[in-house]
C-alpha cells in the first residue's frame, strides 16, 4: 500500500509547490501507467486533472469514480484503488491540494 502525500514528496515526476507536513500542493506528470494501485490518503485532497483521467475505487466497496480533464474532485482521506489513465501519446497531469484537517 502506498501512503500519500508522503510518497509524492520522493517521486521524480512530482513538483512540490508548497509543503507543510501533510498539507501540500503538488503537480504530477507521468507517462507510464500504474493500474489499480492500493493507496492510503493520509490527508483529504482536492484533485484537478489537467490531462488524462483519474479512476478511483473506494476500498472494500464497489463504488467507482472517474475524474476527467478539467474536473475537480474532493477525496476524503482513506484507502482507495487509484489508476492514472494516460491519453494516447501524451501524459497524465494533475495538481493535488492535500489538506491536513485538525479534529
Amino acid at each position: 500500500m502506498k501512503v500519500v502525500p508522503q510518497l509524492l514528496y520522493k517521486h521524480k515526476n512530482v513538483r512540490k509547490i508548497m509543503v507543510d507536513g501533510l498539507s501540500c500542493i503538488v503537480h504530477k506528470t507521468i507517462d507510464t501507467i500504474d493500474i489499480n494501485t492500493d493507496h492510503f490518503l493520509s490527508s483529504h485532497v482536492l484533485s484537478v486533472v489537467l490531462k488524462g483521467e483519474l479512476k478511483l475505487e473506494i476500498y472494500y466497496e464497489d463504488t467507482r469514480y472517474s475524474v476527467t480533464k478539467n474536473q475537480l474532485v474532493f477525496i476524503p482521506k482513506g484507502r482507495y484503488m487509484i489508476t492514472d489513465i494516460i491519453p494516447k501519446n501524451d501524459e497524465f497531469e494533475a495538481v493535488f491540494f492535500f489538506l491536513k484537517m485538525n479534529s
